[in-house]
């Protein structure tokens, strides 16, 4: 049982329409992009601990006063049948698979000044039903929210309140031994020499037997079976020595979480929301953390995250991520959707790492082949602060993707919506005798641009000997002669491409001003990470921006 579509109007910024959920996803986007106002609409309809809670102008698009409409299509899949027959009469078959409907609407009330709610099951024999009352949905649905901030008191009497209400529905009683204990225990009590002198003390107040006569107070001792759970705690000990200890922040947050999960009732189909699960918890405990939530097997997980080590590929195959955007008057919250399927995955392959991951949270990437260009830019944003201003001002980061094939990559970003350039070198492999460089990037045109590269190099169709050149030549002098025209090309694709075949070392030294120094650009070809680094420390090297080189290669994109 997972909610498979979700449509969300007027509420809080959001008006969005997103079909086909998977089982798990995870949402990704800026601060005040609208995560936890969805995972709250969500929680507003099935949720009955929230959904009792009146909405107010606020919950409005800007305060609109507005109708608020929420809309959740469940489908029906791997339920218990007890739980399918209480929902029989709103189940509705699509496509021979079977799903229930939810429909949320608030309508606000000039008079009272308040919101009308109701919620609505089913769209074929619907009934609608108050908010401040339970409906079917709550007897066969649970929905597990994890607070970004954890209450780990609050969730161990949930705990054990859940635990003592089983042991009365189960008739488990606790060993007999115990509870004469706890009899002995109250006459104990009861005759203490302490507990008798406060008896005492209230019957011997003056005037006190004129008023009740020959009525007389005494303490009781009600240490009872029945509320003995308030008396229970969980502490962490050590298992060596058994000495109890304190843990820290993640590992309080991590068993907070765990009892959560089990303070719930087995009967019924559970879907966790989890949201910035990262808060308290180093790089290793998050992917450890997600890790053990995948191990829950509930019906469906729901994860906020701003991090990219909770973006685990081989499991999260869903990712949503929320943009703002602003039309003058208002922000409205738009929704890009990435699936990766096992083509992506196959093509792209472990690459998918956390640093890949990263790239997801930001507007515009640069995507770099290797080492060398990572440590310029990254030399640069420290050297130069207009450049680390630009970065930050247009949400801009920079990957290398360790001269692989771009396209993947880039196919993967641009269903987030995000902007993709490339700075790679225009390479020739002499022993190959072929243009790397271009064929390295070939796949980022489309078929538009594949047909104009083709009128440019006047041939009919692309193919692999097209990029090669014969043993007695140096070079392909049809691609040589129209170089400047490819690179133009390729630019207008966001792709950085060299018209020499120098690689970065040209780049870089045309970019401080020494491109015609033979001897420094062979020191920089030898080692070329460590020979960069070199270079830049034991010559001063001040890189930064300036007349001279704002057209460079390697950073014209900031013209554009």
């Amino acid at each position: 049982m997972f909610i498979q579509e979700v449509t969300i109007k007027n509420f809080r910024g959001l008006d969005i329409d997103i079909k086909n959920l998977k089982k798990d996803f995870l949402i990704i986007g800026k601060n005040d992009s609208g995560k936890s106002n969805f995972c709250y609409a969500i929680r507003k309809v099935l949720d009955y601990s929230i959904r009792k809670i009146p909405l107010t102008i606020s919950d409005s698009s800007n305060y609109n006063k507005g109708d608020i409409f929420i809309y959740l299509k469940i489908k029906l899949e791997d339920i218990s049948l007890a739980n399918r027959n209480n929902l029989s009469h709103y189940i509705e078959k699509i496509n021979n698979e079977d799903y229930i409907e939810v429909y949320f609407n608030a309508k606000f009330s000039e008079d009272t000044l308040h919101y009308n709610e109701s919620i609505t099951i089913g769209s074929l024999d619907s009934k609608e039903y108050a908010t401040n009352i339970s409906n079917p949905l709550d007897k066969v649905l649970d929905i597990i929210y994890v607070n970004p901030n954890y209450d780990f008191e609050k969730d161990k009497k949930n705990f054990f309140k859940l635990r003592q209400q089983k042991s009365i529905d189960g008739n488990e009683t606790i060993n007999p031994l115990i509870k004469k204990s706890v009899e002995e225990l109250n006459v104990s009590i009861q005759n203490d020499d302490y507990i008798t002198g406060l008896s005492n003390e209230i019957n011997d107040q003056e005037g006190f037997g004129e008023i009740f006569e020959d009525v007389e107070f005494k303490i009781k001792s009600d240490v009872d079976i029945s509320n003995i759970y308030k008396s229970l705690d969980i502490i962490p000990y050590v298992k060596s020595t058994e000495d109890s200890i304190n843990i820290g922040d993640g590992k309080s947050k991590t068993l907070s979480m765990l009892l959560q999960r089990i303070s719930y009732n087995d009967d019924k189909e559970k879907i966790l929301i989890i949201e910035e699960p990262e808060n308290h918890l180093y790089p290793l405990l998050q992917k450890c953390y997600v890790k053990l939530t995948s191990k829950f097997n509930l019906d469906q997980m729901i994860y906020t995250s701003h991090s990219p080590y909770i973006i685990d590929y081989r499991k999260m195959r869903q990712i949503l991520k929320f943009v703002t955007t602003n039309n003058g008057k208002h922000k409205k919250t738009i929704c890009k959707t990435l699936n990766i399927d096992e083509k992506d995955y196959e093509a792209f392959g472990f690459m998918l790492n956390e640093e890949i991951s990263e790239i997801f949270f930001y507007d515009k990437v640069l995507l770099v082949e290797g080492d060398s260009e990572k440590y310029f830019y990254n030399a640069l944003s420290i050297k130069d602060e207009n450049f680390q201003s630009y970065l930050v001002k247009n949400k801009m980061g920079i990957f290398s993707v360790y001269g692989i094939d771009f396209a993947p990559a880039k196919k993967i970003l641009n269903k987030l919506g995000i902007k993709v350039l490339i700075k790679t070198d225009n390479d020739i492999f002499p022993k190959q005798r072929r243009y790397a460089g271009i064929a390295r990037v070939l796949n980022c045109l489309d078929e538009s641009g594949k047909e104009r590269l083709c009128k440019i190099l006047n041939i009919n169709e692309l193919t692999k000997e097209l990029f090669k050149y014969e043993e007695n030549e140096t070079c392909n002098s049809l691609i040589e002669e129209k170089m400047t025209e490819i690179t133009s090309l390729f630019k207008e694709y966001g792709v950085l491409l060299s018209c020499h075949h120098d690689g970065f070392e040209k780049d870089f030294l045309e970019f401080i001003g020494q491109a015609d120094n033979v001897e420094d650009f062979n020191y920089l070809k030898e080692a070329k990470l460590k020979n960069l680094h070199k270079y830049i420390v034991d010559n001063k090297v001040e890189l930064t921006i300036n007349e001279d080189n704002k057209n460079s290669i390697l950073v014209g994109f900031m013209n554009e």
